[in-house]
This record gives C-alpha cells, sequence and structure tokens, in this order.
C-alpha cells in the first residue's frame, strides 16, 4: 500500500516546540553546589532532580533516555 503525500512538503529543520527550546530555570541562588561549576551529565540530573524537576523533564531537556535518568537517581 503506497501513500501519496500533495500539498507543501516539511521544512527540512522542524522547530522545537516553545516548551522545549528553554532549558529549565536555574538561578544562582536556588542553585545546588554541583550546577555553580562545569558540572557531568550525573551531577546535573542529580541536582535537578534535587532540585523538584521530574525524570520526564530532565531527560527532555537534557537529551538522554529517560532509563538513563531513572538508573544515574537510583545510583546517587
Amino acid at each position: 500500500m503506497a501513500l501519496i503525500r500533495t500539498g507543501v512538503p516539511a521544512s527540512p529543520t522542524p522547530s522545537l516546540p516553545a516548551q522545549m527550546s528553554h532549558p529549565l530555570p536555574i538561578t544562582e541562588q536556588n542553585a545546588p553546589p554541583a550546577l555553580t561549576r562545569a558540572p557531568g551529565v550525573e551531577q546535573t540530573v542529580r541536582a535537578w532532580h534535587q532540585a523538584g524537576h521530574g525524570q520526564r523533564a530532565i531527560a527532555r531537556e537534557l537529551g538522554i533516555d529517560r532509563r538513563k535518568v531513572k538508573h544515574i537517581i537510583a545510583h546517587a
């Protein structure tokens, strides 16, 4: 079965939804100590989780799999 599309082709670089185009807000006042210097992914995940962000939001913002986020949090 073939699917024929008519109309204007999609643009080659789709734009990100508004919620994904902005990183999670972290200010210097409420930033955990791990985020005040250049952190690794594990440190960032732990700090954002401790700050109250959900696993899915962290995974989406960092562009990693949610299962990896869960693994990092579990082995903290």
